[in-house]
């Protein structure tokens, strides 16, 4: 998949280095909100652990999948990025998601957590981890937060792409609007 410098630019800056920045600091500030009566943050218990990262690992990339869905199409109706064509940029896998939005984003939660839930669960017990500092966690989730969305945005961001080139074809093929040119 050959990307345009503007498309290059688009995913760098506007879907992985914005995204993780930005949820990296979200991340850190509403986990020290949370924790912050409850120091040393204990594996078990509400809030704990455990439950903060099935909340994160499956909320996180839910949200952000529908956020991202929203701000790629709005670049693509600025002009500030062009759409993908489905079938010859889009891969393959990206193009088997759910085409309804909310579906969409909740199977990139539900894969999110279970695919790094049982490898974060693991290294965790594994560590002998039961409790940690307040600050020590706040890191911990501002960095998971940083790279869910490094990773989340991008995918999201080249279904809708990819997405809105297929409504634009097909709405000039039924003669809903004026062909590109």
């Amino acid at each position: 998949m050959a990307l345009s410098p503007a498309q290059r630019s688009f995913f760098v800056k506007d879907q992985i280095v914005g995204p993780a920045v930005f949820n990296f600091f979200l991340s850190a500030v509403l986990s020290w909100f949370a924790f912050r009566h409850h120091v040393p943050v204990t594996w078990k218990g509400d809030p704990g652990i455990a439950r903060d990262l099935i909340g994160t690992l499956f909320l996180l990339p839910f949200l952000l999948a529908l956020i991202t869905n929203r701000l790629a199409r709005h670049a693509a109706h600025r002009h500030a990025v062009s759409p993908f064509r489905f079938g010859l940029e889009v891969p393959v896998w990206v193009q088997k998601l759910p085409a309804q939005r909310y579906a969409r984003a909740a199977l990139l939660g539900l894969l999110t957590l279970v695919v790094l839930g049982p490898v974060l669960f693991a290294a965790f017990r594994g560590l002998g981890i039961e409790q940690m500092a307040l600050k020590h966690f706040v890191v911990f989730k501002a960095f998971l937060g940083g790279t869910l969305a490094a990773v989340i945005a991008p995918i999201a961001a080249l279904y809708a792409l990819g997405d809105e080139a297929e409504q634009g074809r097909h709405a000039r093929a039924h003669g809903r609007i004026a062909p590109a040119e």
